[in-house]
């Protein structure tokens, strides 16, 4: 359903400082097309796919990045002179070597996870050490895998988990250990060493929203997410923001036990963030960053209370209810036909259950409620916020969406491109990465 621009693919790797020459062929793959890069190196160069995948990713969409690489010396011609695209459609894509070291399956599950891989990603000879979007992957690509990871061993692993372990090696063990995850925090990227950045969850808990962010910082920033108690059903959800924002300092301090500590939040998520910078500074912790996207501190008027009603608003207008029809079914039947609806409108992935549904709704009301109950304090430090381009503006809200009044540090804000989602989308997500990359890598020199 998405236009593909060959050329401006081509265009992407030729600007590519390792890359002499470059064509793009569309080849079938299943009930898909699949773009295979046949790239001719600058002398002496090595190149490596997922540096070329990773280059890419900074200014194409998913769907337009190629699933495989061909290195050769030179791109076959036709008698007149022109790139001969027949011929490249019948060459091999696993040429470019993945700059990962190729280990085979040691164990039952990682042989089960590789013959999946291969038969989503239509590739042979992937380690288990390979990652999933550096192989070809992508997010249609990841429902499906998801998909028949639970058809084959009965458990279902949450899309956040695959962003944070994309490979065999990681999924196995997490399967390994009956699925279940051990920390609030979800590491993105974790070199080891530096500052971390964490980012709090919005509205619903998970925190797989921030996956196309953690990958615009690059691996050597050290980034998590911070997943809310009861994301996962394992354990009841917290009730208030205060309670929020504690399990959310508790797995910050599990990471980084002191300041200057670095971090923020989107969407409703910022209320949290806010009130996990007040319970830091009163135990004499330093905040160097309180990043707040894209969303104020006033509590939405147009939230209702009513459970019909809530459940009918929750797409707003991409997804329209007749609330009177609606209120006649049980509320379980209420449940069914929304998922129903969203799932067809592609406003859910397709591997959502009704019982999953029902916790992520009964999960967003709780934090509604206590949101609008939540008593806002003047903060004695400074406040950065990241307001979208595409934000209505309104004359009821101020540029600085209300965060001046409350910061007696001074608000900053910055305008980036896209419009409350995507913000944290490519191509736009690129330059709130920069952003957040120059602001702390400031805040160190200071140090």
């Amino acid at each position: 359903g998405f236009r593909i621009e060959i050329g401006e693919v081509e265009s992407a790797l030729l600007d590519h400082p390792e890359v002499a020459e470059a064509a793009v062929v569309a080849r079938d793959a299943g009930a898909t097309k699949e773009l295979v890069a046949f790239v001719v190196p600058a002398d002496g160069v090595d190149l490596v796919a997922s540096q070329l995948r990773e280059s890419l990713a900074a200014r194409l969409p998913d769907y337009m990045l190629p699933t495989g690489f061909v290195q050769l010396e030179a791109l076959p011609l036709t008698p007149s002179g022109k790139v001969d695209r027949k011929k490249l459609a019948k060459m091999q894509a696993d040429v470019v070597r993945t700059g990962v070291e190729y280990v085979a399956p040691r164990t039952e599950t990682e042989e089960k996870l590789q013959a999946i891989w291969q038969r989503v990603l239509e590739r042979d000879s992937i380690g288990v050490r390979d990652n999933f979007f550096d192989a070809g992957g992508h997010s249609l690509l990841a429902i499906r895998l998801l998909n028949e990871i639970e058809e084959e061993f009965g458990k279902q692993v949450p899309l956040v988990q695959l962003f944070q372990t994309p490979t065999i090696e990681g999924l196995a063990e997490y399967l390994e250990s009956d699925g279940r995850a051990t920390s609030a925090l979800v590491a993105f990227n974790d070199p080891g060493e530096g500052t971390p950045l964490f980012f709090i969850h919005p509205s619903g808990g998970s925190v797989h929203w921030y996956a196309e962010l953690a990958r615009a910082l690059g691996p050597d920033q050290p980034f998590f997410g911070i997943k809310a108690q009861g994301a996962d059903g394992e354990a009841p959800f917290h009730e208030t923001i205060e309670e929020m924002a504690a399990h959310a300092v508790r797995a910050m301090r599990s990471r980084q036990a002191h300041g200057p500590y670095f971090f923020g939040s989107w969407s409703m998520g910022v209320v949290i963030a806010y009130e996990a910078a007040q319970q830091l500074v009163r135990e004499g912790e330093e905040v160097a960053l309180l990043a707040m996207l894209d969303q104020g501190p006033d509590f939405p008027a147009s939230v209702p209370e009513d459970d019909t009603e809530f459940l009918a608003g929750m797409f707003g207008n991409r997804l329209k209810f007749n609330v009177k029809k609606l209120r006649r079914m049980p509320y379980e039947k209420q449940l069914e036909h929304v998922l129903k609806k969203a799932k067809k409108a592609r406003l859910l992935p397709p591997n959502v259950r009704d019982e999953q549904f029902g916790d992520y709704v009964r999960l967003l009301k709780t934090e509604m409620l206590a949101w609008k109950n939540y008593k806002f304090e003047p903060y004695p430090g400074r406040i950065v916020v990241f307001r979208s381009s595409e934000r209505p503006e309104t004359q009821d809200e101020p540029w600085d969406l209300g965060w001046g009044r409350l910061a007696q540090g001074g608000v900053e804000v910055f305008v980036v491109p896209g419009n409350h989602n995507t913000i944290l989308w490519k191509p736009n997500v690129q330059e709130l990465a920069e952003i957040l990359q120059t602001i702390v890598g400031a805040q160190r020199t200071l140090k």
